[in-house]
């Protein structure tokens, strides 16, 4: 520090310092006074509508607590129905003819269970023997079985591959052909054979049942199949019967080679419609 710059610290140029700095304080003061001042004023404003908030989220909550135990209780509810629906099932389906004894309700029963489980339970767990004999057994709970199929169409994807062989020869049958079941081990592309006596002679076609998801189509390598056995075994023709449908180069197949008055093709479509024809026939 020069002496030039001592010269100037007198006593009345300190002062004057000094009195600016308390200046500046003072207002600093005031600044911090007034910002006080306008929270307060806030805090007075917003509050009340803070708690009111709060009280209406409580009121809400609580208002929304017996309708948290009444869904509890629904769940509870739909999983007990679940659970028994399937022995409220069979005693709806089981009616009988009029002139049925005591002995034949019982083996109608039994078939019932068989079959109806079939519908209903998961595919791992079926677990039906109809390979007894290859010569189809008629009962009167097919007809219930068939009207269920005609009015859930869906139902046939829950059938077993067994059982959706007995169902089409349960069809075939009503529509007029005498229907023999072959072995499941010794098909040989052949599930079912159907022949219908006529004035010209027996005609006989081997129908080979296919039971896929609707997203898995027959296509032109199980046709050509069907028609080595058909002409191997000299029959008249030969029925391709699915719960899917057939692809596009599988009918061009047929229709190419002339084959449409020897293989017939019964899709998802065509099954339903032949279902209800046999059911006609029966009522008329």
């Amino acid at each position: 520090m020069n002496s030039n710059m001592i010269n100037e610290l007198t006593p009345e140029y300190i002062q004057s310092y000094v009195g600016k700095g308390n200046q500046v304080y003072a207002s600093m003061n005031q600044v911090a006074a007034s910002f006080a001042a306008m929270c307060a004023t806030v805090a007075q404003t917003y509050n009340p509508v803070f708690m009111q908030l709060e009280q209406i989220t409580n009121a809400i909550r609580q208002a929304f607590a017996p309708y948290e135990e009444l869904q509890s209780s629904i769940r509870a509810a739909f999983s007990t129905l679940a659970e028994s629906v399937g022995s409220i099932t069979y005693p709806i389906l089981n009616l009988y003819q009029d002139d049925v004894s005591l002995e034949e309700k019982a083996e109608i029963n039994n078939a019932n269970e068989k079959i109806i489980s079939e519908i209903l339970q998961p595919d791992q767990e079926k677990n039906i023997d109809l390979t007894d004999s290859p010569i189809i057994v008629l009962s009167p709970i097919n007809d219930r079985i068939l009207r269920y199929l005609s009015e859930n169409p869906s139902a046939f994807y829950k059938l077993s591959d067994e059982n959706f062989e007995t169902v089409m020869a349960e069809i075939y049958s009503r529509l007029g052909y005498d229907v023999t079941r072959t072995q499941s081990t010794r098909d040989g592309g052949k599930d079912i054979i159907v022949r219908k006596a006529e004035a010209l002679g027996d005609f006989i076609y081997y129908v080979e049942c296919k039971k896929y998801a609707p997203c898995r189509h027959i296509g032109v390598g199980i046709v050509r199949n069907l028609i080595g056995t058909v002409n191997t075994d000299r029959v008249n023709g030969g029925i391709l019967a699915t719960t899917s449908f057939f692809t596009r180069d599988a009918r061009k197949f047929v229709l190419d080679n002339k084959l449409n008055f020897q293989i017939q093709m019964h899709d998802y479509s065509r099954i339903q419609k032949l279902l209800d024809t046999a059911l006609r026939k029966e009522v008329m």
